[in-house]
């Protein structure tokens, strides 16, 4: 089902969510996806060759808390911590669920503060400028 059917945006305003697209060509607008995925297969590798399981080396990871959130990926939908080989208080195993939302607003307030200080703002154009326009990898007067 493509993102911009008629069922997509019906399901997201069901379920109350906003969907976001991002451009292939931009991979900035996608970094943090592709740093996860870089990381994951990363783990996944070095288990591999030092012959230990994979897939414990991924709970590890999902249990180590993300920076600025002081929660973990796992204790994000679940509320708590996953048990796995480390030893770990039983209270980090049920904690309270906390102001995640708010920690993920302050984090994300950060980000766009870091990002603006970055671009600039185009000048208005008027009618027949010269203006170069890129279209893929190339530019096109």
């Amino acid at each position: 089902m493509p993102f911009n059917s008629y069922e997509m945006k019906q399901f997201a305003k069901e379920w109350n969510f906003t969907i976001t697209i991002s451009s292939p060509t931009y991979a900035q607008s996608n970094g943090q996806s592709e740093r996860y995925i870089q990381t994951v297969k990363s783990l996944i590798c070095k288990a591999v060759e030092e012959n230990n399981d994979p897939n414990l080396a991924l709970l590890s990871y999902k249990n180590t808390p993300i920076y600025g959130l002081e929660k973990s990926p796992a204790q994000l939908p679940f509320g708590r911590r996953l048990q796995d080989q480390v030893p770990t208080a039983t209270k980090l195993l049920k904690p309270p669920y906390a102001d995640v939302k708010q920690k993920v607003q302050a984090r994300q307030e950060k980000q766009k503060f870091s990002y603006d200080r970055a671009t600039r703002h185009h000048k208005n154009f008027q009618l027949d400028d010269n203006v170069r326009v890129q279209l893929g990898k190339t530019w096109k007067r």
